[in-house]
């Protein structure tokens, strides 16, 4: 489990959860690990898009991931969703997605539990 966490979780208002399946597991480590550990480009992302408190990044072996996604609201994850990113945030969201087989599934959670434990810094971190 891959965990970035730029806000605090148990104020998220919206939650979305995206489960599919990956054509490239190392390659999404990869990807999921650089927003992770390059600073520049997690503080560019967390500028383009400051409604996002963080996420959990889960993938099994054989390529089925599930991303938890933290937003402090339904309406700013709304709007921030089509606002043009930066050329890098851009080129790391379209090599994840280029990973994707076939369509995820995307379930949206309007009110999501307010008793959301606080997870701790940017890293890999094992389940508990």
């Amino acid at each position: 489990m891959l965990r970035i966490v730029v806000g605090d979780l148990s104020s998220a208002g919206f939650v979305q959860v995206v489960r599919g399946r990956v054509s490239d597991v190392e390659q999404l480590w990869k990807l999921r690990l650089q927003v992770g550990q390059d600073q520049y480009l997690l503080a560019e992302g967390r500028e383009h898009r400051p409604d996002i408190l963080g996420n959990l990044t889960m993938v099994t072996p054989d390529g089925h991931f599930t991303i938890v996604i933290y937003f402090t609201s339904e309406a700013e994850a709304r709007t921030g969703e089509v606002k043009p990113p930066p050329a890098r945030v851009k080129a790391n969201r379209e090599q994840l997605w280029s990973l994707w087989v076939g369509d995820p599934e995307f379930l949206d959670l309007g009110e999501p539990s307010r008793h959301v434990r606080p997870l701790g810094p940017v890293g890999h971190g094992g389940g508990r």
